[in-house]
């Protein structure tokens, strides 16, 4: 899609002849901080490759994987949340992964992001929220969260000015800035925004944070 800010125009589809794996199944999109454009593509992670020829493949396959969701962290790696087999980081310098040994529940992670300070948080089945520390993930989901539904990819985040907005079944929840050193959990949402609101629906299924 290119446009002049003003108006959007569609300029190219890519298919299977462009190298896409298959066509039907797109779960995210990001860009790094080197400029690359990747794709989650059914359970495939691929880099879109815009300087390729003419007679070249558009799109390659990196890797394969029960792959759900996708970011980067601050020093540059890749970490790629899947469908009930934990993480995986693509680091410069090789390949880890995490499971329940490193605070990973069995279960779906259905979103990866990370904070203004840089620290990576993951979210995974129907209320979990998992802060990566020194060694291992763990879990800061506040008591009072209500259950999430079924979306995944740009779920929850902490927003610029600190507060945390949390997706649910029952609207979207609004938490203020935790103090130093206090954490997420005890905190109660000083907001809840549902239909009545303005919201289409009370089921959050998507969210991010624009650059205003």
């Amino acid at each position: 899609v290119s446009g002049d800010g003003k108006t959007t125009k569609l300029t190219k589809v890519y298919r299977k002849s462009d190298g896409l794996p298959i066509e039907n199944s797109m779960y995210e999109l990001q860009q790094t901080s080197d400029g690359r454009i990747l794709a989650l593509v059914g359970e495939y992670l691929c880099e879109f490759l815009p300087e390729a020829a003419a007679n070249e493949k558009k799109v390659r396959i990196l890797a394969e994987g029960r792959f759900q969701t996708i970011e980067e962290d601050v020093g540059g790696a890749l970490w790629l949340g899947t469908i009930q087999d934990g993480a995986a980081k693509i680091s410069r310098s090789g390949f880890v992964t995490f499971g329940t040994e490193d605070g990973i529940p069995d279960a779906d992670i259905t979103s990866l992001f990370t904070n203004p300070a840089g620290q990576l948080f993951i979210t995974s089945g129907i209320r979990d929220i998992l802060q990566l520390g020194s060694e291992r993930f763990e879990n800061i989901v506040p008591k009072a969260a209500t259950r999430r539904s079924w979306g995944f990819g740009q779920l929850d985040f902490q927003a610029a000015n600190g507060e945390w907005w949390i997706s649910s079944q029952k609207g979207l929840e609004v938490y203020p800035k935790p103090a130093a050193n206090a954490g997420l959990v005890n905190l109660k949402p000083k907001q809840r925004l549902t239909t009545a609101d303005g919201l289409f629906s009370d089921e959050i299924f998507n969210m991010f944070e624009d650059s205003r």
